[in-house]
């Protein structure tokens, strides 16, 4: 109805009673692009009170996106009941000037998840700082994409405890990918994902907290509930350039108990300052080798000092395509010997390789690193 009326104008305010004639039960893209690229700094808090009723598809798509706002009024979409619609509040906020976003701002949503229903929705707020509180008072299921890129590239410190403590049910593929990537995040709360209950998804956490620099630490149930097979890519680069990041729990994956997925590592703890592995930190995955299943882990991780024998212990069959692609490659402090498993290295296991994994390259420390075979370094 309002798609694209305003976007990139002058206008600087909006009068409060603009839409006051508009009432009833939303609609798809009401108000896509409403206000997109316009000059506006502030948004009347009664703006869409006559708008009652269950959500609508990509019914505020990129509204504020790209505005000077920097305050979201509370109960801005008070209005706004039921379960949730793909993509509703895709955009709505991006590359807004918000500084902080009021606890339950969606607190009226409650039912079955969306897919995409938060994709992006204050993605690039470069002055976001604050979350106060929990986003949902309601109980949502989870749904593919829901969290996709929400605070990605944001100036947030600190991540509430309850955030998503409306969120219950098990996880769905790429819910959380790169849901926090890029932000200035210190500490992850205990207890941020507790809601999410069941077996993995495939990119589940997918680069969620890619490329937080300021990242010190890792709570040990972050992925508690998480519990079942592996699923492909599901930790894909989840932490990777977070370059503070000094340590791993020792059971950060201790739910997840089956044969190996392919993508299942990818990257997950490249370009850190961790200094050791936990030994059992993968004692679940048991079985077959999958296509790059741990390619690239700790690539790079240049202040790592050592392998912990067995570390790939439950790893056994057939070689799959590039499994062990640059897992340790320039992790130039590394010392003692490479990986083995009961005493034998993994190119002894695995002679015969599918492609170069150049798994050691530059990894010159490690005490068999003159007999490791070209095809693995």
């Amino acid at each position: 109805m309002f798609s694209d009326t305003f976007y990139g104008t002058a206008i600087t305010s909006i009068p409060e009673n603009l839409f006051a004639g508009i009432r009833g039960a939303p609609a798809d893209s009401m108000f896509a692009r409403t206000f997109y690229n316009a000059a506006l700094t502030e948004i009347p808090a009664d703006l869409f009170s006559g708008i009652q009723g269950a959500p609508a598809e990509r019914m505020f798509d990129r509204t504020f996106s790209d505005t000077a706002i920097t305050e979201i009024p509370a109960d801005l979409f008070a209005g706004i009941r039921g379960a949730p619609a793909e993509y509703m509040f895709a955009d709505t906020f991006y590359g807004a000037a918000i500084t902080s976003i009021p606890a339950n701002l969606f607190g009226t949503l409650n039912g079955d998840g969306a897919p995409n229903m938060f994709e992006r929705t204050f993605y690039n707020c470069a002055n976001l700082t604050t979350v106060d509180g929990p986003l949902f008072s309601g109980t949502i299921t989870p749904a593919g994409g829901m969290f996709r890129s929400t605070f990605n590239n944001t100036a947030l410190t600190e991540i509430p405890a309850d955030l998503f403590s409306g969120i219950q049910g098990a996880p769905a593929e790429s819910m959380f990918t790169g849901t926090f990537m890029g932000t200035a995040i210190t500490e992850i709360p205990d207890g941020l994902f507790a809601g999410i209950q069941g077996a993995p998804a495939s990119s589940m956490f997918n680069e969620t907290f890619r490329g937080c620099s300021r990242l010190q630490s890792i709570p040990e149930n972050l992925f508690a509930g998480i519990q079942g097979a592996p699923a492909s890519s599901m930790f894909y680069d989840t932490f990777s350039q977070c370059t503070q990041l000094q340590s791993i729990p020792a059971d950060l994956f201790a739910g997840i108990q089956g044969a190996p997925a392919s993508y299942m590592f990818y990257d997950t703890f490249s370009s850190t300052a961790i200094t050791e592995i936990p030994a059992d930190l993968f004692a679940g995955i048991q079985g077959a080798p999958a296509n790059y299943m741990f390619d690239s882990t700790f690539q790079n991780c240049t202040q790592l000092q050592n392998i912990p024998a067995d570390l790939f212990a439950g790893i056994q069959g057939a070689p799959a395509n590039s499994m062990f692609y640059d897992t340790f490659s320039n992790c130039t402090s590394l010392t003692g010997p490479s990986a083995r498993t009961n005493g034998q290295y993994l190119y002894e296991i695995w002679p015969y390789v599918i492609n170069d994994m150049n798994t050691y390259s530059n990894a010159t420390g490690l005490s068999d690193y003159d007999q490791i075979p070209d095809d693995w370094k």
